[in-house]
């Protein structure tokens, strides 16, 4: 369970807050976002969906694909968060350079899907992931985020703040994500992770 907030900056310069708590289940592979602001609302992911939730009513379902396997929360649990999971995840190891402090590490896809998936950078500064860059199939960026102020949690190290810039045909948009008061198996909290979606 950790308190958030996001901002983001959208291509066309409008600016966009939300402020919350997250809480996420490891052994259910579950995501429950509190959101209070900018408006109450529920969002829950699971089972490669996002359902949102206002006011105890289904508002959407959205196919999110494997974002909670790949999600800062699951990673730093597994002690998979160095490699960004990519080790088990089809991905193979390539080139590895040294930048200064940095070593930067590219992933390559299995051959088959070449034609879906571009290579990924990882950039690693004392073991700790500060930095992964994702290119298109094409080659070219598509986005990139940094990891900074880890810190140690019961044995494991968790970011509590990651910048995103993401590229789009409209231009560059940039999201500022910060955790505080993170708590580590969180009591008094079942009725958050047992949280039903409406109709399922």
């Amino acid at each position: 369970m950790a308190d958030f907030s996001t901002k983001q900056k959208n291509a066309d310069s409008t600016l966009q807050l939300t402020v919350g708590k997250v809480y996420f289940d490891r052994t259910k592979q579950k995501i429950v976002y509190l959101i209070t602001f900018p408006q109450k609302e529920t969002w829950v992911m699971q089972d490669s969906f996002m359902y949102k939730i206002q006011n105890g009513k289904l508002m959407s379902k959205e196919k999110t694909g494997n974002m909670v396997g790949f999600s800062i929360f699951n990673l730093a649990a597994n002690g998979k968060l160095a490699d960004f999971g990519l080790k088990s995840s089809g991905y193979t190891m390539g080139k590895v350079e040294k930048d200064k402090r940095l070593t930067l590490t590219t992933w390559n896809p299995n051959p088959k899907l070449a034609k879906k998936l571009g290579h990924i950078v990882l950039a690693s500064q004392d073991k700790r992931l500060s930095g992964v860059i994702f290119y298109n199939p094409g080659k070219e960026l598509v986005s990139r985020q940094f990891f900074r102020k880890y810190q140690n949690f019961f044995g494991f190290e968790f970011p509590l703040e990651i910048t995103q810039f993401t590229n789009t045909k409209k231009g560059q948009s940039l999201t500022l994500t910060t955790y505080k008061n993170l708590v580590v198996n969180a009591l008094n909290e079942d009725n958050i992770y047992n949280f039903a979606v409406p109709g399922y």
